[in-house]
């Protein structure tokens, strides 16, 4: 899997997501998947600034005249290369996840292999690999979905008891 070159993680577009004069509007902007965008005023304009290494985003253009009048509501980043960064897939529940999702054990090394293997709805039929039901990631509790029920059911309890 190809790694991050940039220390603010790997390439891809930001969707920023702002108004302005109450309309929603979408900026899509070229970065890096810590940038974080946020809005940074500089000689009375707003620019749009990288949290991650402090980089002006869109190489000097302003992004509003009046600090404060397009301000961001959202943002999300999809990555140039979705393998980047990724050191390996499971499947789980017949469905491809990235090994750092859940801290498992990456035992395809890209996600076509992953999808060629992994069963769908998820049943692990013949020739299929998946993930073994008991493993439990590294520092973490894992329980049984009847534990997880009684649990529940006593969190909806003592809720009700307490209002």
């Amino acid at each position: 899997m190809p790694e991050p070159t940039n220390p603010c993680g790997c390439s891809g577009t930001w969707d920023v997501t702002y108004t302005f004069f109450g309309n929603t509007y979408h900026e899509y902007v070229a970065g890096y998947e810590s940038d974080n965008p946020y809005l940074k005023t500089i000689a009375g304009k707003d620019y749009l600034y990288s949290a991650c290494d402090d980089r002006d985003m869109r190489d000097g253009l302003v992004w509003v005249d009046v600090p404060g009048q397009a301000p961001i509501v959202n943002t999300s980043f999809v990555k140039s290369d979705p393998s980047c960064g990724v050191s390996g897939y499971d499947c789980i529940n017949g469905a491809c996840v990235p090994s750092s999702t859940y801290s498992t054990l990456g035992v395809f090394s890209s996600l076509e292999a992953c999808q060629t293997q992994c069963s769908a709805n998820g049943n692990c039929g013949s020739g299929k690999v998946c993930a073994d039901s008991s493993y439990c990631p590294p520092g973490k509790v894992c329980i049984e979905q009847v534990e997880y029920s009684e649990i529940q059911g006593l969190i909806s309890q003592l809720s009700s008891d307490l209002s």
